[in-house]
């Protein structure tokens, strides 16, 4: 592998050691998760239409409650 190919896959897995540990830890969602916009169109707007189905932690967002 080249050293490109490395630095790329090392990127990989600490985004993905990243995710999970935020998904095990029931850290809270974050704010752009909470609005029916896509991130872009609130970057570009300002706007947050508020989700329902969206109250707090990433584990009640997957539907895996403990």
């Amino acid at each position: 592998m080249s050293r490109n190919m490395w630095i790329l896959a090392g990127l990989m897995a600490i985004l993905s050691i990243a995710v999970i540990y935020r998904g095990e830890s029931g850290m809270p969602a974050p704010e752009y998760v909470k609005c029916k916009e896509s991130l872009v169109m609130q970057l570009f707007t300002g706007e947050c239409t508020a989700r329902a189905s969206v109250s707090g932690n990433a584990d009640e967002m997957n539907g895996s409650q403990r």
